[in-house]
């Protein structure tokens, strides 16, 4: 019962959110910070220059990757969980999370980058990017 309380409880707060524009708000926001937070050129330049940043996939396509931070210092709550289970998180921050990492992927996306967790730590961020990009 008290997990479908807590979804109900996170799907009145994203439509009290979205109603009031606070989604768009912290969105907006978000996009800013991210903009503003990164030297992206130089960081595409260590990336294209570095051999240590080289990396291939199972397909055997080759991409750059350049770890950027860890989770604890780039996400708002500084909280690492999974969406099926995350008792450390309130649903505000859980919420506040979620635009975040849309905030960033949009960022990405635009710069024809990616973000994958660490192999060997799941904590850290990198950045990614084709290499014939």
């Amino acid at each position: 019962m008290k997990k479908k309380q807590l979804r109900y409880d996170y799907d009145r707060l994203l439509d009290i959110w979205e109603k009031h524009k606070i989604t768009d708000y912290f969105a907006n926001r978000f996009i800013k910070e991210i903009e503003s937070e990164f030297n992206w050129g130089n960081m595409i330049k260590e990336m294209k220059s570095n051999p240590d940043c080289l990396r291939s996939d199972e397909d055997c396509d080759e991409y750059y990757a350049i770890y950027v931070d860890t989770v604890f210092n780039l996400a708002p709550s500084g909280k690492y969980y999974t969406p099926w289970a995350r008792s450390n998180v309130t649903d505000k921050e859980g919420l506040i999370d979620e635009i975040w990492y849309e905030a960033l992927q949009s960022v990405l996306c635009d710069k024809d980058l990616w973000a994958e967790s660490g192999e060997g730590d799941p904590c850290d961020i990198f950045f990614c990017m084709l290499k014939d990009s």
